[in-house]
């Protein structure tokens, strides 16, 4: 397995350092590098780009995002609050989501975000309902089921007729009919969101092909629809590598910017290809064992701080550090303490002979990991560390368990 340099630095900068285990640890390097190659498309083909920030929230990796000049796209009102306290401005925030409250519609109408995203005919009659009532426009746009297999995991295509994201195409009519109806909603644009983890990029040009055609149809009918969404989903490669799609994305963009001819501006919204080979879980061996044929290593790390392993069964390259001499090769499940046959972080996994106190890194963990993680088994969350010139900074704290229990406690008198 050839490594990223990044990961070299972490490993490095763990052994030297007084960090305990498990905790995340992101490369300042790699996540700079990524974020300048979308900074870069903007500047190129005026691409807009908006960090989905449901990848990964933490409030460093936010402002390295605001700082490059990029927005975000939030799906809660706990993530529309975290990126106005990062300083976002309402104005560039797009507010995605299938099943947003009408609280949650309400303060978007009122901070007058760029775009409020609808996904469905109920969606867009409660959001008239509450423009008129405040008295306020609101700029939307339409997340249309374009139905184009992206060919990736089943949990995470979301583009197919069979998905509960997005317009069925059987509604566009009635949702034009209501547009029609209430002028306080202004429709911007047009938006459609295929699947993550997309290795085939000529699927992009499919979208805007898709999209673009269904502005010019909507057009026609007195509409002024300027911007189209293609969503996001750019691959990476899950081997420790460093490598992704992002290099590719050049050669893409200048395509769609041909087909374009400057009619629409276009938006797009990346997750995991702005984060997820940045960062690696460090964890540590607990016990080892063997039951029947199978060898496990137990560590302090869970499926309660990456779930995809279970979830989806997904696969993260990990590897033992800090070893100096090879010892004989097991192959390994490594599994952490949650009481659930699910928690796994790795099936049959190569590793060199483990023993207790070993240090394993469980890599290309910076999307989908901390932002989906849980307190089962009243596991208090990870802390979250950033590698910077052979330093590890501390950019979120472990959880305190007593503090959070004390949140949990609702005095009762019965």
């Amino acid at each position: 397995m050839s490594l990223s340099p990044s990961y070299q630095s972490i490993f490095s900068s763990f052994i030297k350092s007084p960090v305990s285990t498990p905790a995340y640890i992101y490369s300042n390097q790699k996540l700079i590098q990524n974020i300048s190659l979308f900074s870069e498309l903007t500047k190129k083909h005026l691409i807009q780009v908006h960090y989905a920030m449901k990848a990964n929230n933490n409030a460093q990796i936010l402002r390295m995002v605001k700082d490059a000049g990029l927005s975000v796209d939030v799906n809660s009102l706990g993530e529309l609050t975290q990126a106005m306290k990062i300083g976002f401005l309402p104005s560039n925030l797009i507010f995605a989501g299938v099943g947003k409250t009408d609280s949650e519609l309400e303060l978007a109408v009122k901070l007058g975000l760029k775009t409020i995203k609808v996904e469905s005919v109920d969606e867009l009659l409660v959001l008239s309902e509450i423009t008129n009532h405040l008295g306020i426009s609101a700029n939307i746009g339409l997340r249309l089921n374009p139905e184009i297999d992206a060919k990736t995991h089943p949990y995470i295509a979301t583009g197919l007729a069979t998905s509960k994201f997005g317009i069925d195409k059987r509604d566009i009519d009635q949702i034009i009919s209501i547009l029609s109806n209430f002028p306080l909603l202004r429709l911007t644009t047009l938006d459609a969101h295929i699947g993550s983890q997309i290795t085939d990029l000529n699927l992009f040009v499919d979208v805007f092909t898709f999209l673009s055609n269904q502005a010019n149809f909507i057009n026609k009918k007195g509409f002024s629809i300027t911007d189209l969404d293609l969503g996001g989903g750019f691959a990476i490669e899950y081997d420790g590598s460093g490598q992704s799609t992002l290099p590719e994305l050049d050669t893409l963009f200048s395509k769609i910017a041909l087909l374009n001819n400057g009619a629409f501006k276009i938006s797009i919204e990346p997750g995991r290809a702005v984060v997820a080979n940045t960062c690696a879980i460090l964890t540590r061996v607990l016990y080892t064992k063997t039951n029947g044929d199978k060898n496990f290593a137990i560590v302090d790390a869970a499926m309660t701080d990456n779930i995809r392993p279970s979830l989806y069964g997904s696969v993260h390259p990990i590897v033992k550090i800090g070893q100096g001499s090879v010892s004989e090769t097991l192959v390994y499940d490594v599994v952490g303490p949650v009481c659930e046959s699910g928690d796994f972080l790795g099936e049959d996994v190569s590793l060199s002979q483990c023993k207790r106190g070993d240090f394993l890194a469980i890599l290309d963990s910076g999307a989908y990991t901390s932002a989906m993680a849980s307190n089962y088994n009243m596991r208090p969350l990870l802390p979250e560390y950033l590698e910077k010139d052979g330093c590890l900074i501390e950019i979120r704290r472990r959880q305190n368990v007593n503090e959070w229990l004390e949140n949990l406690e609702i005095p009762y008198e019965g």
